[in-house]
């Protein structure tokens, strides 16, 4: 492993695949920890690969937002161009779904909320990224969602491709882009509805043993309605989620923005009703002297509402019971060992 590339010092390998090798290195002039994308030099002699490549620093690097990995410098050293961009502390959504992790459903909406939040500011500014699955979504270890590579990104009336050439992942594509036509903000909601289907399923909703089925289904057929796989589906979810895979594009969501507000509305729906949830659960389990999974069901609320002053009131009760119980109970064992000291 080189120790070196241009002004960064590299630490150690994050991972690698067709393109080349990515790098955790540091920014020795600011103290900065950032990811090096490398390109080998086999594959750096492609024009049409180094052109994608650079493509991604060209057109990520135009966009400031919260939700977008930001690109801090594109360079070339040793035969090696690179792109230097910020380090994320994370895990992809590839990962959390292949785990099936055990997440809220609030939680899985604001992933894909803060999503389509990256993705509108990067369709104003007339970029549409063409390649949205759950490997390019990164959620950080503070929550933050950050979308990367644009490798194949469409800039404004431009493309790397001619009409006809399909570019993207099968499995996320929309109708048009599976056709081959040309491409806009409307195919990058569409994956992103793919990807919320997935999330909250744990299963693609045009699965096929092959690709053509995919693409045949994703052409015809509409998927698997969520309340057949998510039980008490709430029906505003449902209508968001149809929406989003609408397969013509006319009456699918036109904008990100207006996807997100409507994920949003559905999330504070689920909060409410599941602050509710947990506060009748914790009043019921003091009630029954059930202190423990009483603190366990006020601190979830907290979770999710920290505010919630009943949840703190309550909480403050059950936390100094647990500790008058505790305080008791070593009283009791204190009391016992002594007993047994003077009888022996």
């Amino acid at each position: 492993m080189q120790s070196k590339l241009g002004k960064y010092e590299i630490k150690s390998e994050l991972g690698r695949g067709a393109m080349g090798v990515v790098y955790l290195a540091e920014d020795q002039r600011l103290g900065r920890p950032v990811a090096l994308k490398t390109m080998s030099p086999s594959v750096a002699g492609d024009p049409e690969l180094l052109k994608r490549f650079y493509r991604e620093a060209q057109s990520a690097g135009q966009l400031r937002h919260p939700n977008i990995v930001t690109i801090y410098d594109i360079d070339e050293a040793e035969g090696i161009p690179f792109i230097a961009m910020e380090y994320l502390e994370g895990e992809s959504l590839e990962k959390i779904i292949a785990q099936r992790k055990d997440l809220p459903v609030v939680k899985k909406l604001d992933i894909i909320s803060q999503s389509c939040k990256g993705l509108h500011y990067a369709h104003q500014h007339g970029i549409v990224h063409r390649d949205v699955k759950p490997a390019n979504i990164v959620v950080l270890t503070d929550g933050m969602v950050k979308i990367v590579d644009f490798g194949i990104a469409r800039i404004g009336g431009g493309s790397m491709t001619r009409t006809g050439v399909v570019m993207g992942t099968p499995m996320f594509m929309a109708p048009k882009q599976v056709l081959g036509h040309t491409v806009d903000a409307r195919s990058d909601i569409f994956s992103l509805g793919v990807i919320l289907y997935e999330l909250l399923t744990y299963r693609n909703p045009f699965r096929g043993d092959d690709i053509t089925a995919i693409l045949f289904k994703i052409l015809n057929e509409p998927p698997a309605p969520l309340t057949t796989v998510l039980p008490n589906c709430p029906a505003q979810l449902e209508n968001a989620v149809a929406r989003a895979l609408a397969k013509n594009r006319e009456e699918r969501y036109q904008s990100a923005e207006d996807f997100a507000f409507d994920l949003q509305q559905v999330g504070d729906y689920l909060k409410k009703h599941t602050v509710q949830l947990f506060v009748e659960q914790g009043q019921r389990s003091i009630e029954e002297g059930n202190l423990t999974i009483a603190k366990e069901a006020l601190q979830k609320v907290l979770e999710i509402d920290s505010g919630h002053n009943v949840a703190k009131t309550l909480l403050g009760k059950v936390q100094e019971q647990i500790y008058t119980r505790q305080r008791a109970q070593k009283i009791e064992q204190a009391l016992r060992r002594a007993k047994e000291f003077l009888q022996s």
